[in-house]
């Protein structure tokens, strides 16, 4: 059975509630143990995050190449930047969009196990994503985007909940950051578990 198909088949058989535990949660050795986890070579994590928003929302999760421009701040479909001169001043892709309501959802999915010189500069890449996601919508006070960061794994916990809770570095810094306080509200970061909550306040869903 192709990891897809199973990992489609572990969600539908579950409730959300029963999926969707705290990041913290989320250990390398709980990843290694899942039944749809092969090693990492195959998108595992990406797919499953994928799929479990889709159960929860109801609809198709697209893929996407819409990227985010860090010197313009502006959203652009752009499938390989690296091919061209100047691809560097583009973020990574999207890994997913809905729309609802005529909001249009642009979602980043990471899963973060285990600490290491690999996962710090993983986070530290999202942090960069997440400075570009706010200014964009700083210079777009109109616009109907939102942006969905679900940052899962218990490194994820650490620097999205645990850090932020004792003052230290945290992804959630960017929020006390007084110039993003009018767009804060379309910017979601955190884990899955917390998601829905944030979502259903929009009142979009």
């Amino acid at each position: 059975m192709s990891v897809d198909k199973l990992i489609n088949k572990i969600i539908k058989s579950l409730s959300l509630d029963e999926i969707c535990i705290s990041s913290k949660l989320h250990t390398k050795t709980w990843r290694k143990g899942q039944e749809w986890y092969t090693g990492g070579k195959k998108n595992e994590c990406e797919k499953f995050q994928r799929a479990l928003l889709e159960k929860g929302l109801g609809c198709e999760v697209l893929k996407t190449n819409i990227r985010l421009d860090v010197i313009e701040h502006d959203l652009k479909e752009e499938t390989k930047p690296l091919t061209k001169r100047g691809g560097f001043k583009y973020t990574e892709d999207f890994d997913g969009t809905w729309e609802n309501l005529g909001s249009v959802f642009y979602a980043n999915f990471k899963m973060i196990c285990d600490s290491g010189g690999a996962q710090t500069r993983s986070i530290r890449e999202v942090y960069h994503f997440l400075i570009c996601q706010h200014m964009y919508l700083l210079n777009n006070p109109d616009s109907n985007v939102y942006f969905v960061n679900i940052i899962d794994g218990d490194q994820g916990y650490k620097f999205t909940y645990k850090n932020f809770d004792e003052n230290q570095a945290s992804l959630n810094d960017i929020q006390l950051d007084e110039k993003f306080v009018d767009v804060i509200d379309k910017i979601y970061i955190g884990d899955m578990k917390n998601f829905w909550s944030w979502y259903n306040k929009l009142g979009v869903s």
